[in-house]
């Protein structure tokens, strides 16, 4: 046993000692300082938080603080520099800075005695993450996790960099340690100029002209530059999916009827959900793929992958009726219900990497393993099929992956592809059942706010195209546990929970992604208690993000405790949060008729619009959105008169069926009126015939001495359409002028796209 103790006070000790017996007999503590009962040694500051990357960190011999203002307070109290560790439990080289540093003595030591250590958990803390990683980027010109960095007691870096080995980790520290001592002003001089650096990048634009169409095209002319003709996807090695990039393109294909857009988006999305980043047993994706062939995926599973990634295949399919990208997303959301979804609600953050020491260790196969385990007259096609051999393809096993798409492997075998379907499917069952035995890769169990609304949002119009009464109630009940849970009782957000407790404040990023979910919800059920919250939810972002002086949303209030004030502007692998900001606004706006959302949308825009004109390509998301303002939305489902009037089209097998659904107390004309003056209700497009328009009814007006013919409530209009040269389905017009008991307005046209899928 060793003699080293943790520098705190007994009473401290206590506390800490009476969390850890509450953690319950079925606690294992993450460290190998263990006594001969299997207890932890050492247990610090950390063992009180909710975050499970602190918890992973909460028996190190490091004593550890988390960011707070005991921590702050310590540090220039004792003018000590601070050693801060940021990462997320999932992952990998996180651990393995763990393993070799912080559950290393001598390090825990030196680190003890000549700094204040602090940990942060980057998926509580964005906005430290952000400053932090801006301080890495400038220092050391790179950035990633961990992200480590040296600060002064005020919280000003002056060095920052990524992942140590364990022995020039000790070098650094001496080295930092020393020129703290000996050059104290100078380090000080540094690190205010560090940090005047970062405010400067994070302080906004003055206002420019609105960005057009040539920004949009610079962006998309940035990423096709950067297509990967082979493989797919936008860069070499690693490789992400880009999903913010993906959209972007579908958004344009369909806005632009651009077939060559289309097809980069189908390539890569092909790529994708045949490569190895794809569960291919499981569902769900990898979060990257660390080779360009998307064959080896780094193995952590996200939450927001899997939201953003439904998104995509969900459009693409709406797009092309591609039965594997259908089969793709109800995979993918078959994944998240079944290992991510929370009893009563709420979806969990993540699962690791590694198990077993081992990284994919849990995802892997050799072959004498699956001939063990699938039945005979199965093993031949899964060998073929997903391309396993004796040597395997990582570190002696096989990740399975398919060589070539199913339809094309059943012309290949000569098989109905029906067939193929079936014996994959039982292949796969085979093999999950008995992947459900290994030790499991661990799960963070946090429920992040913002995340959480990404993937509600993904279920709800999954669910609702699907016509998939599961993925609908887990969308609203998850809508419904946020809502009740995520609150405090002034009915500001958490930003996560865990165990029913709460973490940290919730960012701008949470009340958009949460304010976008419950509009998905109010889209497919016409119930305005949706769209109530959802304006809840946008009101208050608003007060407590909106930057008064200069336009733009902060990251966080002015009640965080923070060095600066960080602004989410650039989308990357989430959609930054003034990006969905802006989505909110604008679809608030079109949902309710309120000039606000609109205006505050705009300037928003204006204030942004300088850093757009020149990084285009650091916008996808947001331009994917503010696309449809510049030509017009083209969704499924749209709203007009001021959010009185509701229009879906659904592709049927003889055509189209348009359903328009109107606010009770409001109308719009018949298709044939009955007075020459007024706007008839008109529905067109290329390809569209037949088409067939409800009964109306007589309403009798002031200014006619007829009634007039007029539809109100729920109508159908139904139409043939035909067969068009073109991957890409027609669009449909519908014109109308709405009028209430009080007003009418002016005359509106809406441009649906007719989904390909039925």
């Amino acid at each position: 046993m060793t003699r080293y103790s943790l520098p705190i006070d007994d009473a401290l000790k206590q506390t800490l000692n009476t969390a850890l017996q509450a953690q319950g007999e079925a606690y294992k503590p993450r460290t190998h300082h263990l006594d001969k009962q299997k207890q932890p040694l050492f247990t610090n500051r950390l063992i009180l938080e909710s975050s499970p990357y602190l918890l992973q960190h909460a028996h190190n011999p490091v004593n550890w603080y988390p960011w707070g203002e005991e921590a702050l307070a310590t540090a220039q109290d004792n003018t000590k520099p601070i050693f801060i560790s940021i990462g997320y439990s999932t992952c990998h080289w996180c651990h393995v800075m763990e393993r070799e540093s912080f559950e290393n003595i001598a390090i825990a030591e030196f680190l003890n005695d000549h700094f204040i250590s602090i940990k942060v958990d980057r998926e509580q803390r964005p906005d430290l993450d952000d400053i932090y990683m801006i301080a890495a980027q400038l220092i050391s010109g790179q950035g990633g996790w961990p992200l480590n960095a040296f600060l002064t007691p005020d919280g000003k870096p002056f060095f920052a960099a990524t992942y140590f080995p364990a022995d020039r980790f000790l070098i650094l520290m001496d080295e930092v340690r020393q020129v703290w001592q000996q050059d104290h002003a100078k380090v000080v001089s540094q690190a205010t100029r560090i940090h005047t650096t970062i405010e400067t990048t994070l302080s906004p634009d003055s206002r420019g002209t609105l960005p057009g169409h040539e920004q949009i095209q610079a962006a998309l002319d940035y990423f096709l530059g950067q297509y990967d003709e082979f493989n797919g996807g936008f860069s070499n090695a690693p490789k992400f999916p880009q999903e913010t990039v993906l959209l972007l393109l579908l958004e344009q294909a369909v806005q632009q009827r651009d077939e060559q857009l289309l097809g980069t988006t189908i390539h890569t999305l092909d790529a994708m959900q045949q490569g190895g980043i794809y569960d291919q047993i499981g569902g769900g994706f990898h979060r990257y793929a660390t080779d360009p062939d998307w064959l080896i995926p780094h193995f952590e599973k996200m939450l927001y992958n899997q939201a953003l990634l439904s998104d995509v295949y969900f459009h693409a399919w709406q797009l092309t009726n591609n039965p594997l990208y259908r089969r793709t997303l109800e995979q993918t959301l078959d994944y998240v219900l079944r290992e991510l979804y929370a009893d009563g609600g709420g979806f969990y953050s993540a699962t690791d990497a590694d198990s077993e020491g081992e990284e994919g260790r849990f995802f892997i196969w050799d072959e004498e393993e699956l001939n063990t385990v699938l039945a005979d007259e199965d093993q031949a096609l899964a060998h073929a099929l997903f391309n396993t051999s004796a040597t395997g393809n990582f570190e002696g096993r096989n990740i399975l992956y398919l060589e070539l798409s199913l339809p094309d492997f059943a012309d290949q075998q000569g098989m109905p592809y029906t067939d193929l379907l079936a014996q994959t499917d039982r292949i796969r069952e085979q093999l999950y059942n008995v992947r459900k035995t290994r030790i499991a890769p661990a799960l963070d169990d946090k429920k992040i706010t913002a995340w959480n609304g990404l993937m509600i949002r993904s279920l709800a119009l999954a669910g609702h195209a699907l016509r998939n009464p599961r993925y609908l109630a887990a969308a609203w009940q998850s809508a419904e546990y946020l809502w009740q849970q995520h609150r405090d009782r002034n009915g500001h957000l958490w930003r996560d929970t865990r165990n029913g407790q709460p973490g940290a404040a919730a960012t701008q990023e949470d009340y958009a992604a949460f304010g976008r979910a419950l509009l998905a919800l109010y889209d497919i059920s016409g119930d305005t208690l949706w769209l109530e919250r959802a304006q809840q939810l946008t009101d208050r972002m608003q007060e407590q993000f909106w930057d008064n002086e200069h336009g733009g949303f902060f990251l966080t209030t002015t009640n965080t405790l923070t060095p600066l004030r960080s602004r989410a502007l650039d989308d990357g692998a989430l959609p930054s949060a003034t990006s969905q900001g802006y989505a909110l606004l604008q679809a608030l706006a079109q949902r309710t008729g309120d000039l606000l959302y609109q205006t505050r949308a705009t300037e928003l825009m204006q204030q942004l619009a300088k850093r757009i004109n020149k990084y285009p390509a650091s916008f996808s998301y947001l331009l994917a959105h503010y696309g449809q303002t510049l030509d017009q939305p083209l969704e499924a489902i749209q709203f007009g008169a001021q959010g009185a009037l509701r229009a879906e089209v659904k592709a049927k097998e003889e055509g189209f069926e348009l359903q328009i659904t109107l606010r009770e107390g409001w109308h719009i004309n018949a298709h044939d009126p009955g007075d020459q003056r007024l706007i008839a209700t008109a529905v067109s497009g290329d390809g569209l015939y037949e088409i067939r328009y409800p009964e109306s009814h007589p309403l009798s007006v002031e200014f006619s001495t007829h009634p007039i013919a007029v539809y109100s409530g729920e109508i159908k209009i139904r139409g043939r359409q035909q067969e068009m040269n073109s991957l890409l389905p027609p669009r449909l017009s519908v014109a109308f002028q709405a009028c209430s008991d009080r007003i009418c307005l002016p005359p509106e046209k809406l441009v649906l796209q007719i989904p390909a899928t039925h």
